[in-house]
């Protein structure tokens, strides 16, 4: 019994046994083994010196990546800080080269090589290099345990010059800062209040070829702002310029396009039907509602008369200004047509129409609620300038992902609200057009995105269509516009665009929004004792984010770190000078606040590590 008490004492394995005596790998082993043999034959003060210059090279490259210092490979920078260090520190030294003169006189003499003066010399200078390692370990330690307290309430920080330098005069499109580009697949979501400068700093910019970005544009222009300053850059540079504008606000001549071309060519049948739906759903959109029969019947009526007067009328009538017609019609009349429909060879409108026949011989009126639905959606057709610019296509949408098309769709700002379905129609086509024709890369700039209301598409092509080389960048005056539209899917509008620009930021919502999508910083503080404490603060609060927004675009790029970049209106970049044309709208104000922000690099306009 003791006997086995005494082998489970001592039940050790063989291979515990060689790993007990077995020496681990030390990566900081033959940095630390050429510094002892360094400080033995050239003196502590030369691993002082080479000490002193990796710990310098590591406060300027090092710790503002989070990394921990560390003697196992070095990067070519902190070899180079070392051996300056070592040498700059001799130099450092008052009288070094007196002494070295006398010590190395005194180390060829006779005497000094017969004294036990040179061991003395390699015990002492040993023992001082020991102490210098020890004392830059102790360093070490004191870093390792600042960095966990550094990010012990959160790790928030601006993105450095480094983490940009891949964007710097990048082609493509221009996300800000003067000179960053972004070419790869994915989507902006920019968010800027009125006034804000969003034409002036960001899309007039990329109309004027700031980036060099190759590729068609489609542009919702509510003024006709953009066309009047960038649609000579436009067209100088080689693209075919269209400008759809009914109401003529741009003197220069308008195109005409009729949404129906889509479905009038289409010679699929299988899309013909559900390309006839999302022209109806332009007209007569989805909304939230507890009672959403007549929205849904209407928009079914719209889809019906649209796919008979496609299938059965010359193509003359495929116009929306008939439809627009057909459903005014008198009461008599209204039957007749129903009667024409419902012995259509087409099997969908034959059925469709015995379902609205039936609804019209019922005694609850329910059909004339219906038509009084359709007939009000369709009720921005009665503009003449607008039915005018719908009557024919100037163009052909299906080249529009050619490469070299610039699509100006110009719409009064008082219209924004009653032609919304106008600019639906047009916006909805067109993706569609290019999803249906890829080809070269198409950037889809919706300004006053709000104005669309909820459309599915959007949607669809923020998750989808970055791989079709179409780019979407919505615009919103603010983050409230978006949720009070889209619900609680609001949020993917973020999440799915790979670059978010906020700026001119006045509402709570938003801000405060922004100052947890930011993150928290951890503020460490020493007491007496050199005892840290760490405390947590926002990177940027909601009120430094409405002050610094004014003169400031705060920029999310990909996973990076956020970054801030100083507006620059295209009008005072040199390298635009020459491109642009007058601006009919803006007048120049001089007013300027202090910008509560640190200022960027003046190399690059990127912004620093640093904190609000």
């Amino acid at each position: 019994m003791q006997h086995e008490r005494a082998r489970d004492l001592f039940a050790v394995s063989h291979e515990q046994i060689v790993s007990l005596f077995k020496k681990r790998p030390n990566p900081e082993g033959f940095t630390k083994k050429i510094l002892y043999l360094v400080g033995i034959i050239a003196s502590p003060i030369t691993v002082i010196g080479a000490l002193w210059g990796y710990v310098r090279a590591y406060n300027r490259f090092g710790r503002e990546d989070d990394e921990f210092p560390t003697l196992a490979n070095l990067k070519p920078i902190s070899r180079v800080a070392m051996i300056l260090g070592a040498v700059l520190i001799w130099f450092l030294l008052f009288g070094a080269v007196l002494l070295l003169s006398a010590l190395f006189r005194f180390l060829f003499s006779e005497s000094f090589a017969s004294s036990p003066t040179p061991f003395i010399m390699i015990g002492v200078n040993l023992i001082l290099t020991f102490l210098a390692l020890f004392l830059f370990k102790r360093w070490q330690a004191n870093i390792y345990h600042a960095m966990q307290h550094n990010n012990r309430f959160g790790s928030a920080r601006w993105a450095n010059a480094s983490e940009l330098s891949d964007l710097a005069g990048k082609q493509g499109l221009y996300i800000g800062g003067e000179i960053y580009g972004y070419n790869k697949q994915g989507h902006i979501f920019t968010c800027g209040g009125t006034r804000s400068g969003k034409f002036v700093n960001l899309i007039a910019p990329n109309l004027l070829g700031l980036n060099g970005y190759n590729g068609s544009f489609f542009l919702i222009d509510p003024k006709g702002e953009a066309a009047a300053v960038t649609a000579r850059y436009q067209k100088e540079k080689g693209n075919r310029v269209l400008i759809l504008d009914p109401w003529k606000l741009n003197p220069m001549s308008s195109a005409s396009y009729n949404p129906l071309d889509l479905v009038s060519n289409q010679t699929n049948p299988d899309h013909l039907v559900d390309d006839i739906s999302i022209i109806a759903e332009m007209i007569v959109p989805r909304e939230r509602s507890n009672d959403p029969f007549w929205g849904n019947r209407a928009r079914a009526l719209v889809s019906l008369l649209i796919l008979h007067l496609v299938t059965s009328k010359p193509k003359a009538e495929h116009t929306l200004g008939t439809v627009w017609k057909w459903l005014r019609l008198p009461e008599n009349e209204w039957a007749g047509l129903l009667s024409d429909m419902a012995v259509s060879d087409n099997e969908i409108v034959e059925a469709t129409a015995n379902e609205f026949i039936s609804l019209l011989h019922s005694a609850d009126k329910t059909f004339a609620g219906i038509l009084a639905s359709a007939s009000d959606k369709t009720d921005f057709l009665k503009s003449p300038a607008l039915r005018a610019s719908l009557n024919s296509s100037s163009f052909d949408i299906n080249t529009l992902s050619d490469g070299k098309t610039s699509l100006f769709v110009i719409i009064p700002p008082d219209k924004l609200d009653s032609q919304s379905q106008w600019l639906r129609l047009v916006f909805a086509t067109s993706l569609l057009a290019v999803v249906r024709n890829r080809n070269k890369r198409v950037t889809f700039i919706l300004d006053e995105c709000a104005a669309l209301g909820f459309l599915p598409q959007i949607k669809t092509a923020l998750s989808t269509y970055a791989g079709y080389n179409i780019t979407m960048n919505l615009i919103f005056q603010d983050l409230s516009q978006v949720k009070s539209i889209y619900g609680d899917a609001w949020e993917t509008f973020i999440s799915n665009s790979a670059i978010r620009q906020f700026m001119g930021v006045q509402d709570e919502f938003t801000s405060s929004y922004l100052e947890k999508l930011i993150g928290n910083q951890t503020i460490v503080t020493h007491d007496g004792k050199g005892s840290p404490n760490a405390t947590a603060r926002p990177l940027a609060t909601a009120d430094e984010i409405r002050r610094g927004s004014s003169d400031n675009i705060f920029t999310f790029i990909e996973q990076r770190p956020p970054t801030y970049f100083k507006k620059a209106p295209y009008y005072e970049m040199t390298a635009l000078y020459g491109r642009y044309d007058d601006n009919p709208f803006y007048i120049p104000t001089t007013l300027s606040l202090p910008n509560p922000l640190p200022p960027p690099p003046k190399n690059s306009q990127a912004t620093d590590q640093s904190s609000i």
